[in-house]
């Protein structure tokens, strides 16, 4: 009898012990932020928003000159539209790339582009052939991407663009990293050079006019681009805040704040949901309906706190085509 009692409580006290250090494992995991379990945290390479250190005094502060890279096509008429009305005229150029010629708005139709690469493929060597001298960065999204394009030209100020950059928002498979397509991909004229160069070497970039053009078809854009980048020795980054928190989102504003409360549980009632779910200075958001960028459009540029103010170092002043903020 004593032999059963004495087994009984010391199962009772492994348990206890087993069961506070379970307690302890999981309280330190949900100390993590909401953000970083979002974004798979893997140890990717990463770069950051430039701090206050650098960005005070020097002659690298000059705001960088950026070309906007839509892909789109004519059935997607009302999101071409959206995306020309909000966030297009901030950037200092806007070209828009579709498979097909549309009479309802101005694009470079570039006709193989039904197939996804291609098309990707193709916007890119279209801006490297007419516009490499005249912008230092270049970011490509889809017509369902919402950006916000001053914060995207505070990221890159005083970054070299002659680096190779490619930026975004990071997921890796199979040991490689690329940047999700739908969250936006930032790349620097560095990277479009050596682009460029692997595009030009079957070796290097294959491209759907190739033997394995079925097999290409099937892959992923984001991944066969990542992939030519690579063998130029041009990795993905992911784009962080200082809290690692990432700038650029494939979801909307509203998804983001559900992933958040579904990861915090009962803790989202605490007030440190909108902290958790996105950074202060994102740069996109993804798969945006037409009617939620112009809800966007309003919150970002139109919609003031009142008595609340900003103790940012500098500003950047909209470019001429802007006038709709």
């Amino acid at each position: 009898m004593f032999a059963d009692v004495a087994a009984f409580m010391k199962g009772l006290m492994l348990g206890s012990v087993s069961c506070v250090l379970m307690s302890f494992l999981a309280g330190g995991l949900y100390k993590t932020t909401p953000q970083l379990l979002y974004t798979n945290h893997i140890s990717h390479r990463h770069i950051q928003l430039p701090s206050n250190v650098e960005l005070k005094g020097g002659p690298h502060l000059t705001p960088p000159r950026l070309l906007c890279l839509v892909l789109t096509k004519p059935k997607n008429i009302r999101q071409w539209g959206a995306t020309r009305t909000t966030w297009a005229p901030h950037c200092d150029k806007t070209i828009f790339y579709s498979p097909e010629n549309a009479k309802v708005f101005e694009s470079v139709v570039i006709p193989e582009g039904a197939n996804s690469w291609s098309m990707l493929r193709s916007a890119l060597l279209h801006a490297h052939d007419h516009d490499i001298d005249n912008f230092e960065w270049f970011v490509v999204c889809d017509d369902s991407t919402f950006v916000v394009v001053e914060n995207l030209k505070y990221f890159a100020l005083g970054k070299d663009p002659e680096v190779p950059y490619f930026l975004g928002r990071v997921q890796r498979e199979e040991e490689l990293d690329f940047v999700i397509a739908s969250a936006g991909m930032l790349m620097s004229r560095g990277t479009l050079r050596r682009f460029k160069i692997a595009s030009d070497d079957p070796k290097i970039c294959s491209n759907s006019a190739s033997a394995i053009g079925f097999w290409l078809r099937s892959q992923s854009p984001s991944k066969l681009l990542a992939s030519c980048l690579k063998n130029m020795k041009v990795h993905a980054q992911n784009a962080e805040d200082s809290s690692g928190r990432s700038l650029f989102n494939d979801a909307t504003v509203q998804d983001l704040v559900k992933r958040t409360m579904s990861e915090q549980g009962q803790s989202s009632s605490k007030g440190n949901v909108i902290e958790g779910c996105c950074s202060d200075l994102a740069i996109t958001f993804g798969n945006v309906p037409a009617n939620q960028m112009h809800v966007l459009m309003f919150g970002v540029y139109r919609l003031r706190s009142f008595g609340h103010t900003y103790n940012d170092l500098l500003e950047f002043h909209p470019v001429p085509t802007a006038k709709n903020d």
